[in-house]
């Protein structure tokens, strides 16, 4: 299994405590992982392309909706996809102290001891951010996204499917390919026959003719 996350590089806050500001080790000023929005539109772009190419050889995590919002919102709208359900849904909690905060790199949001955080009390409204690029949050908001639109703002949802419907064919694609793979269920093997099923297998497609 198989996902395309990467390490990035984050600015510090700002003086005015504004931006990200890591606790998550997977972060580097390195010029190695340092893109400009042009450089990060072409990688999801190509990672996005070679998702498509592989993902019926190996299980490849990553799904192909969240990476095609990504590459919209490096090219031409900042606002594309589902807004990061860190610190509502998915939380970061640092193993040298407990604290918690909404994702690894919003570490100027210091929410207290994982074992004193009272759930219910937790503002569950979204709060609109795509600040970072990191796989391991903004994959799963993506792909419940459209399910909790579905629940609470049934409308937007249908505007969203007419206004863009390569994407939800790229969304429905995700949901059929996860539950070929059992969610990836690291316990089980992969089964190369349903791999087959889930994706454009040369091999296969001759031996169907």
């Amino acid at each position: 299994m198989v996902n395309s996350c990467y390490p990035m590089s984050i600015d510090h806050k700002g003086k005015d405590d504004s931006g990200l500001r890591p606790v998550y080790a997977a972060n580097s000023n390195s010029s190695i992982v340092r893109f400009s929005a042009v450089e990060k539109a072409l990688l999801f772009k190509a990672l996005l392309e070679t998702t498509t190419e592989f993902r019926h050889q190996i299980r490849l995590f990553s799904p192909r909706s969240s990476l095609y919002v990504l590459y919209r919102q490096y090219v031409y709208d900042t606002n594309a996809g589902y807004p990061c359900r860190g610190g509502i849904d998915f939380f970061f909690i640092d193993v040298k102290d407990g604290n918690t905060y909404p994702c690894g790199y919003r570490g100027n949001e210091n929410l207290g001891r994982y074992w004193d955080m009272d759930m219910n009390a937790r503002d569950r409204i979204i709060n609109d951010c795509r600040l970072c690029d990191w796989e391991c949050f903004r994959d799963p908001s993506e792909l419940f996204g459209p399910i909790l639109n579905a629940f609470h703002r049934p409308v937007d949802l249908m505007r969203k499917f007419f206004r863009d419907t390569k994407y939800f064919k790229l969304w429905f694609d995700d949901l059929r390919y996860y539950l070929a793979y059992d969610f990836f269920n690291g316990r089980l093997p992969p089964d190369f026959n349903r791999m087959g099923m889930s994706g454009k297998n040369p091999a296969l497609q001759g031996s169907e003719q």
